[in-house]
């Protein structure tokens, strides 16, 4: 921490004071300090500056009601300046202004910063002018509900973006609720470190092949888009596999053949058919994103409770106790599709429902042909056609007598 003592002082023993708004980041005002302002400042966490004009202690807000409240103070690397960050009560400039600095001397355009302060100072332009073609003029011109609705438009379109990539999660878990990849999720989950690169390494071609099929999703031909995408997928399973092979050999040949297979992950195709080639690239990244973390999730989950009950060890590393007493069975075959089958029971018992399933309706407010039936309902016609069949029941029998 710097002493007051280190600083630079000027020789009218002052040293320039930058503040700037501790949320927006926005640069409020230039001011001085003297040694008494400054502690007075770091005593009251609030501004006190030196006034050049009047010769005095000018505390900020003790006439406007503006205080600035101290958030931190740091010096520049010479100890002749300082920059206060500041959580403001009211305008900062006398004027009535946010900022003190609102007069532009050049502005470019296209990397003009985004600021809060711009965006407020902006709106109150635009409702001042109000601009003919302006979309925000025309929102003030329908008045406060329907700026509310739009705001509420751009909210629900933010949730959408998550609900894309939360719902392979769980939801439409690919292993777990799609039962997809079933093939590698039973042969690479003997281990913790084998399902972990197959998780990564999946996830990684599906982010990849979703965005890319996304992106060409208007020129690959409909006839043969089939194989158009697995050529695309094929393309990063390849890129995978040789930088696995040049950095991560072991890695490499513990997944063997299923490193390669992930070019027929149904998962993998199944998400480019039906998701990356109808949506945007950022919506189809989302979705490949949420499905593969889903798909490494199922990994981790099953590779754990084979590894750690099946071996007697996590990740390689021996478990006390359970590396005497484990059971075999979990690592083989049919443990896999015990576990398999176990956490998706689970997952069933605590996904969302999607709602109770509907009843049929056996009445004849049910029946397709109720207007042509002409009866008040089925139980009069299961009386009427049981009557029926009594009837030539017994006339059958009189006949049998009579032949008799």
């Amino acid at each position: 921490m710097v002493k007051i003592e280190e600083l630079k002082f000027n020789e009218q023993g002052l040293i320039p004071a930058i503040v700037v708004d501790a949320v927006t980041k926005e640069v409020l005002t230039l001011a001085y300090m003297n040694a008494e302002s400054l502690q007075i400042t770091l005593t009251e966490r609030k501004t006190c500056f030196w006034s050049r004009s009047r010769g005095e202690l000018w505390r900020k807000g003790e006439t406007s009601g503006n205080y600035q409240h101290v958030v931190s103070i740091t010096a520049d690397c010479d100890k002749d300046a300082l920059v206060v960050k500041v959580e403001k009560d009211g305008p900062a400039c006398h004027t009535g202004a946010e900022s003190c600095f609102f007069a532009p001397l050049y502005l470019d355009e296209e990397r003009h910063e985004f600021s809060l302060l711009g965006l407020y100072n902006l709106l109150l332009q635009r409702k001042e002018e109000k601009p003919q073609g302006s979309y925000t003029t025309y929102l003030f011109e329908k008045g406060l509900d329907k700026i509310l609705k739009k705001v509420g438009e751009k909210s629900m379109s933010s949730n959408k973006k998550l609900a894309i990539f939360l719902k392979g999660l769980i939801a439409e878990n690919p292993v777990l609720v799609l039962v997809l990849g079933t093939c590698p999720t039973l042969a690479q989950t003997t281990s913790v470190i084998a399902a972990l690169s197959m998780g990564i390494a999946a996830t990684i071609v599906l982010v990849c092949s979703n965005m890319a099929i996304s992106a060409l999703r208007k020129i690959i031909p409909d006839t043969v888009r089939i194989p158009c995408y697995i050529v695309v997928i094929a393309g990063f399973v390849t890129l995978v596999q040789m930088v696995m092979h040049a950095y991560l050999p072991e890695l490499y040949d513990m997944m063997g053949v299923y490193l390669a297979l992930i070019v027929v992950n149904c998962i993998i195709l199944g998400r480019a058919e039906m998701y990356a080639r109808k949506n945007t690239v950022f919506d189809s990244a989302l979705d490949g994103l949420g499905m593969g973390v889903g798909f490494l999730i199922a990994l981790i989950a099953m590779a754990s409770i084979r590894e750690v009950f099946g071996l007697g060890t996590f990740a390689g590393f021996e478990i006390p106790v359970l590396c005497d007493y484990n059971i075999p069975l979990l690592v083989q075959a049919p443990g896999g599709f015990l576990v398999y089958g176990i956490l998706i029971a689970v997952v069933n018992k605590i996904a969302p429902k999607k709602g109770a399933e509907k009843r049929k309706n056996f009445s004849c407010e049910g029946c397709p042909s109720a207007s042509l039936c002409g009866k008040v309902s089925c139980s009069e016609n299961a009386e009427l056609v049981s009557a029926a069949e009594e009837k030539t029941l017994v006339s059958d029998e009189k006949t049998v007598k009579e032949g008799e």
